[in-house]
């Protein structure tokens, strides 16, 4: 059975770690699913990370936070750019665990 965060949210969807959630996992590997959230469990010396992306009308956002750290990244670019959406996310991702290792 796949280990998932159901301290923070009841959650909808738990993910085993060879499966993709297509349209939903592109920011980070998704392994729940809580209130629309993404759910990152924490893995090395990442945090718990919740994170929502998206865009619209030529915008491109990406916010993660990690509740139990007190630590959140918000990014918004007016450009829809498919690469700067992989690349904000891990960016943000890995900003957060530098500044708020487990």
């Amino acid at each position: 059975m796949p280990r998932c965060a159901s301290s923070i949210t009841q959650l909808i969807k738990c993910e085993t770690a060879s499966t993709r959630s297509p349209g939903l996992d592109e920011s980070g590997h998704m392994d729940a699913m809580g209130l629309g959230w993404v759910v990152m469990n924490p893995a090395g010396a990442r945090p718990l990370i919740l994170q929502k992306a998206g865009g619209r009308q030529g915008t491109l956002s990406y916010i993660a936070f990690s509740p139990a750290r007190g630590v959140g990244v918000f990014i918004s670019i007016n450009v829809f750019d498919f690469a700067a959406g992989t690349t904000m996310p891990a960016f943000a991702n890995e900003l957060i665990s530098q500044l708020a290792p487990r």
